[in-house]
Formats: structure tokens, sequence, C-alpha cells
């Protein structure tokens, strides 16, 4: 069962007694933030860990403990003066993480380096020990004005409200840069969904206070999950349809509408773009997805997304129905043996006679000859794939190459452009 777990760095400096306010709450009045981020965040948390340097324990960590309701325990860091003690504060954090550990981080008193080294950390953590970040929190205490005027102002420490800023989204935002990242270079959404799922749509939902924004991200994210997996199983009827593609267009320009944390827009904005070009019921949508296969490093699905492309565009020039196996069958066979077999060893539906004036509408088709001879290429390339590398001896390093010129040669041969 995953722990959850409380990090904050104490401090050397003149703290004040003060009353902290998040989400609604105020916390009883105290002198140290970390108390009052347990009793408002944390209060049934597992584990309460403070990190100091020795003169931030000597001058503060007596008191803080007797203030506050849970058990402290406390790890000794160096002042993080070098590179070399930066790294030891590093370690020193990381080492009492454990796998799935669940975090509320509390950056008030962190100094120097030390936000941004937590905000690594967690990420880091994030991949090596699978860790969740429930929450990163900030004490603005500067809002109640200079310190030294602070007992003048207010001489009483009710009267001394600090926001607390939830700066999760931080976090959050690193998480989906990198999802969107996985979908736009290599056609992955599933990050993408588990992160709207799980981590990003109660962040937004909370600090935007509307249901139909998170029901909306939800949405896209399974849409664009949709779209991802269509194109790595090859789903060719799925994707000249489009649906889940144009779909994603539409549930993000509705997205458009609300006002989104700020980093948020053009990260979306980016991954519209990439699936901007594919349109509803369109052939075309065959060249995109064959390109598509290209820019994501995914030979195996190119092709299968171009071969299959093929005999649809071709059937579609002669007016058969392309979803039909038969007419695809029939297609396959005059690419496969059209020029290279006698008439009299035709066999199936190459030597029905119900196709032959299909038959003469593909041999009026100009560079019919050539585009035969390229179909021929990308189907032995994609059997060599398909059997393993028993059958054929290229090497792995061929097939991106040959994916990109035979693709190239395809459009040129029939005039094809998008």
């Amino acid at each position: 069962m995953s722990r959850k777990v409380f990090l904050s760095f104490l401090g050397a400096n003149n703290y004040k007694e003060c009353v902290y306010t998040t989400e609604g709450k105020e916390s009883r009045v105290v002198k140290y933030v970390q108390n009052a981020v347990i009793d408002l965040l944390a209060s049934d948390f597992d584990v309460y860990y403070i990190f100091c340097t020795e003169k931030a324990y000597d001058t503060h960590f007596a008191s803080l403990q007797a203030e506050s309701n849970k058990k402290l325990d406390v790890v000794q860091i160096p002042e993080g003066f070098s590179e070399s003690e930066i790294w030891t504060i590093f370690s020193s954090v990381f080492d009492k993480l454990e796998v799935g550990d669940e975090i509320l981080y509390d950056i008030t008193h962190s100094f120097r380096s030390l936000p941004m080294l937590g905000i690594t950390l967690l990420q880091y953590a994030k991949f090596l020990k699978d860790i969740r970040v429930r929450g990163i929190y900030y004490g603005v205490f500067e809002t109640l004005g200079p310190s030294y005027d602070i007992d003048n102002r207010f001489p009483d420490p009710k009267d001394r409200k600090v926001p607390l800023l939830n700066l999760t989204a931080f976090s959050l935002i690193q998480d989906w840069t990198i999802a969107a990242n996985n979908f736009i270079k290599f056609g992955n959404a599933l990050l993408m969904r588990e992160l709207t799922k799980e981590k990003l749509t109660p962040i937004l939902a909370s600090s935007q206070g509307t249901n139909k924004e998170a029901v909306l991200l939800q949405k896209l994210a399974t849409r664009l999950q949709d779209f991802s997996e269509e194109l790595r199983t090859n789903r060719g009827k799925m994707l000249i349809e489009a649906y889940s593609a144009v779909n994603a267009k539409e549930i993000i320009d509705q997205i458009a509408s609300f006002t989104l944390l700020p980093p948020f827009e053009p990260i979306i904005s980016y991954v519209k773009a990439t699936i901007e070009p594919f349109e509803a019921n369109s052939l075309n949508n065959i060249l995109l997805a064959a390109q598509w296969c290209i820019d994501k490093e995914l030979p195996q699905q190119g092709f299968t997304q171009l071969q299959e492309g093929i005999i649809t565009i071709l059937c579609d020039k002669i007016s058969l129905n392309y979803t039909k196996e038969i007419n695809r069958n029939f297609v396959s066979s005059y690419l496969s043996v059209r020029f290279s077999k006698p008439e009299e060893e035709w066999r199936g539906e190459l030597s029905n006679d119900t196709y032959k004036p299909y038959l003469h509408l593909l041999d009026q088709i100009n560079n019919i000859r050539e585009l035969v001879a390229i179909y021929d290429l990308i189907s032995k390339k994609r059997n060599d794939i398909n059997h393993g590398g028993f059958t054929e001896s290229a090497k792995h390093s061929s097939f991106m190459n040959d994916l990109k010129k035979y693709f190239h040669e395809f459009k040129q041969i029939l005039n094809l452009e998008y």
C-alpha cells in the first residue's frame, strides 16, 4: 500500500505567527507554515519529513515539533553552497521516497535553488519510483508586507491572513508536456489519457470551477487515444472516416472557449496542429496516415498503410467499393500478377469475367506499370517486417529510408498531393 508523504524544508529565518488560508479553510495560529499545511492538507499522512541545515535545526526544529500535532522526521542536509552539496540534498530527499508514494511538497521555506531542485526531483521520482504528486504549496507570507512592519500593522496574529498557493499545476504542466510530446513525436496518446483521467482533470476542474471543461478534457484524451490506436493498428476505414481526429479538433475548439491555465493553451493548440489536416471521409487521409507513420518512425504501420492505400485509391479510381474484400482482392491480384504472369495463369477475381471492364480501366491509368513496380517493392518490405526478418535479409536501418522513398515515388506516379 502506498504511503502518503509530506516533504518540507525548514530555514533559519525569524518566522512570525499567522493564519494560513487555502480553499476557503483557515489554519490555527501557527509560527511555522509546515504545521498549517499539515493541519489543512495532510493530517492523515503516514510520514512527515522536514529537511533542514544544521543551523535551521538548532534554531527552529524543537519549536516546530512542539507546535506540531504530528511526529516530524528530521533529515539534516548541507547548506547547498556548491554543486556537490546540491546533489547531496537531491539524494537525501530522493532516498527517503519509496515506490508508489503520494507526495505533498511544501516549498515555502525552500531557499536558493531548492524550489527548482524539488520540482525536478519530483519529476525524476515519478519516473524511477512511480510517485504521485498530490500537491505543491507555497505560503505567501510576503503579502503581509515588510517583516519589520508586520507587528505594527497586525499586532494580533489572528489578523495575519496568509494564502497558501496551490502550485501543483507546475508539476502537471511537466507531465502534460511529456504526454503531448509522446503523441506528437511518437503517435502515442496513452499518457495523455491517463493524465486527464487521474491528474489533470481534477486540478483544472477545481481551479476553473467548471465540470464541463473537465469532461471535455477527458473526451479529448479519449479521442486522441482512439486516433493513435487506429494508426498503430492500421484501421484503414476508420482513418478515412476520421471520426476520432475530427471530433478531437471539435473538442479542442470547444475547450478554447474556456479560460485554461495559460501554459496549457499552446500545448493543446500544438496537439491540434498535428491532426488538423485530417478531414471526414477523405481518401486524402491515406496519404496523411502514411506520412504520420513516417514522422513517428512507425515503418510496419507505414508500409501497411501505403500498400493498402494503393489498393484503396485504385478501387476508387475505377469506381469499385474499396470496403468490399472481393474488390480489394481483385486490385491486389492485378498489382501482383497483371504484368508478371500470362493470362492463362491468372486465378481468383482477376480471372473473373465480371472484373474484365475494371481490368481495362486499371490498364488505362497513367503510369500503371510504375505503380505496379512500386507496389511490389512495398509488398516485399511489408512481408519482410511481418515475417520477422526470417524470409528476407533487409537491415533494420533500411526500412524507414525505403518507406520515405517509396511514399515519395508513389505520390509522383499518381501525381498526388496533400
